[in-house]
């Protein structure tokens, strides 16, 4: 199959004319369903293969295309989309990058903070690519909130954090009562899909663009890396104490950017882990089991027992 990729790139003008001895390949360790071209002379990475059977890939590429050109930087460059019977391969350009969870702590602490750096780019992206702001009411609770819930609901959640989570929505509803802004979310922004690009200044890269603008809401792009930030460094990698201090002064500079309630965005995090469920479910990845993660952290935000850096009432609406 490799072969016959290689071939239609040269068709297509992608690689120049040569044979499949002119490169090498290595599959991903993550899934075989995604391999790097390599230069076979120097090793240079040269292209990055994505292969589906399950989910096409044309909307991905179209999508992809669309944000790269309002944030080239940090969007990888989708050259060709291939389809041979059931399969289609996306073809990105390749760069010579450092997986951020790969690199070495002195990297994270240049800047005053790797955290702060992604947040920067976060703003500049949904900045250029948000379509408004809605009414945070009942047509948006029922529109956007409650089918997640609903959705969630039918794959593992009890009756009794079902309504809790709609009891909750609602006391937002009535709460704040104010305008959400709607932006097309990445939906997987986790620290295993960000990198340095190597011998690039400012060289961040998003990867991984498969459910990008399947979600809109606002803040789950933020609540996401938020968590998987956390979880990196109660896993070991850096001290976490005073990080709920920095967490919160980096989501309230967010949200004031973004022109969002920064409480509200808070109040939304279990909204934000369904939603992040049901795209990993839907992806083929976690399957029912995604949602049975978050249920017990779900349960502990609601009661008011989390022990997570994001509690209620942890940041102060902003005025």
């Amino acid at each position: 199959m490799i072969s016959r990729i290689i071939r239609h790139l040269h068709e297509d003008g992608v690689l120049p004319s040569g044979d499949a001895g002119d490169y090498s390949w290595f599959m991903s360790a993550r899934s075989g369903a995604s391999f790097v071209l390599h230069d076979a002379r120097d090793g240079r990475p040269l292209l990055f293969v994505k292969i589906s059977d399950r989910r096409p890939l044309k909307t991905v590429f179209e999508r992809m295309r669309l944000v790269r050109a309002v944030a080239p930087d940090v969007v990888p460059e989708p050259l060709s989309l291939i389809t041979f019977g059931e399969f289609s391969a996306l073809v990105v350009r390749a760069y010579d990058i450092c997986p951020l969870k790969s690199c070495p702590s002195r990297t994270w602490r240049a800047q005053g903070g790797m955290l702060r750096r992604i947040l920067e780019e976060l703003v500049v992206l949904h900045t250029r690519t948000r379509e408004g702001a809605s009414e945070f009411n009942r047509e948006f609770v029922e529109e956007v909130l409650e089918p997640e819930i609903g959705y969630a609901f039918q794959a593992s959640l009890t009756e009794g954090l079902r309504d809790a989570l709609l009891t909750h929505v609602r006391g937002l509803q009535r709460h704040y009562g104010l305008m959400i802004q709607r932006v097309p979310q990445h939906g997987d922004m986790v620290l295993g899909n960000l990198a340095l690009v190597r011998g690039r200044e400012n060289g961040l890269m998003i990867l991984d663009w498969d459910d990008y603008a399947e979600v809109k809401l606002s803040v789950l792009d933020l609540m996401t890396l938020i968590r998987s930030y956390v979880g990196f460094r109660h896993a070991g990698m850096f001290d976490s104490r005073g990080s709920s201090t920095y967490v919160s002064e980096l989501l309230q500079s967010y949200c004031r950017k973004m022109e969002i309630n920064a409480a509200l965005a808070v109040d939304l995090y279990p909204i934000c882990l369904l939603v992040y469920a049901r795209l990993r479910a839907s992806s083929g990845i976690g399957g029912p089991g995604a949602y049975d993660r978050v249920t017990s952290e779900i349960e502990k935000f609601l009661s008011g027992r989390s022990t997570f850096i994001l509690r209620p009432g942890l940041v102060p609406a902003l005025t």
